[in-house]
């Protein structure tokens, strides 16, 4: 009976590893073609919109002389910007000016966080 509960444990240890190690595989090819079509799409019509959202946040955080929100929509300051500031601030900390690398910067990162989600 010991013999076959130690089966038992190593089968489901087994099947646990193969599980870990299939979706570390399926991650792996995901975060491949993933990267690899980063640069093919287009520019969402929410692109701008959420880069904005981001902005108008940012400026209301920086203090009160900066709380005029210039938006050309000043309801935009309500939406959550979880996702958008880091990605906003690491624009700034990259250097990134030209939209083109800006999109496609923010269409990786955007990838990855699906990737990571994926996974847990």
């Amino acid at each position: 009976m010991l013999n076959r509960m130690l089966h038992t444990g190593q089968s489901r240890a087994m099947a646990n590893l193969l599980a870990a190690r299939s979706g570390l595989l399926v991650c792996g090819v995901f975060l491949l073609v993933g990267l690899g079509l980063a640069g093919d799409y287009g520019v969402g019509v929410d692109e701008v919109v959420q880069r904005n959202t981001a902005r108008a946040n940012l400026r209301y955080i920086l203090g009160p002389a900066e709380r005029v929100v210039t938006t050309p929509f000043a309801h935009e300051r309500f939406y959550g910007v979880a996702f958008e500031l880091p990605l906003l601030l690491a624009e700034g900390a990259l250097g990134l000016e030209d939209y083109y690398y800006i999109h496609r910067f923010r269409l990786t990162a955007t990838h990855l966080l699906f990737l990571v989600g994926g996974f847990f």
